[in-house]
């Protein structure tokens, strides 16, 4: 009913508006597409800004990272995988899940795997983290790893971008979209398999994460608080 009622709806992201526009018969002119805006907080940072933060969490080894809620959709069970096949080829970094247990979503097969895998101690579960404490969190890691089922925009992917850190992420939802050329863009990210090899590829390819990196700058700045606010304030004129 709301949806109905409207006069214009504010999508996140093109795969967004198409969803409503299936899901609930809207007509396309009804649905304005307008991007989230990242934080300019998240931004490259000196490794001695960040180090002690990072320490505070426990990530004083390499690590690769994860933002987001602890949940199925978040896919955490293949990435878990992927990690511990790259930690028994010789990988030394640990893999840091940032973010609150999601109840509604429990991952029930990722808590069985947390608990047989034999580098358990190398895997740090924080909890939620303040936002003043992710830029750093981003900035100390090898790569940030986002191999979500489905997301509307998926704001983390471009946290990460905008820290200047080379990520991987999954097709699920908008992410392609979003993500652009500016990360590894994974067609299978269910097969850990496949994760473990775009990770290789991003650790021991010097060329390929500068790319990574100047790419993911590049895209993240199309993610402006000026740009989300001028469009909003547009489309308020536009009705009015």
């Amino acid at each position: 009913r709301a949806l109905r009622r409207a006069d214009r709806i504010v999508a996140i992201s093109h795969t967004t508006a198409r969803d409503l526009q299936r899901l609930y018969d809207l007509p396309a002119d009804l649905i304005r597409v307008i991007y989230p805006a990242c934080d300019p907080r998240f931004r490259p940072l000196p490794r001695e800004v960040s180090d002690a933060t990072r320490q505070r969490y426990g990530l004083g080894r390499p690590y690769l990272l994860h933002v987001g809620s602890i949940s199925q959709k978040k896919n955490l069970l293949a990435l878990l995988l992927a990690w511990e096949q790259l930690a028994a080829a010789g990988y030394d970094g640990d893999l840091a899940l940032v973010g609150r247990r999601y109840g509604q979503g429990a991952d029930a097969a990722l808590d069985a795997q947390l608990a047989r895998t034999p580098w358990r101690q190398r895997v740090r579960l924080t909890g939620p983290v303040p936002n003043e404490d992710l830029p750093a969190l981003y900035n100390g890691a090898d790569a940030a790893v986002f191999p979500s089922l489905h997301e509307g925009f998926g704001i983390v992917p471009v946290e990460a971008m905008a820290c200047g850190v080379p990520l991987i992420c999954s097709s699920g939802g908008a992410l392609p979209e979003v993500v652009g050329d500016g990360g590894l863009v994974l067609e299978d990210a269910s097969d850990p398999a496949a994760i473990a090899a775009a990770v290789t590829d991003v650790l021991s390819d010097e060329a390929l994460r500068a790319q990574l990196v100047a790419r993911g700058l590049a895209r993240a700045a199309l993610y402006t608080p000026a740009r989300a606010a001028s469009e909003t304030l547009a489309l308020y004129r536009e009705l009015l």
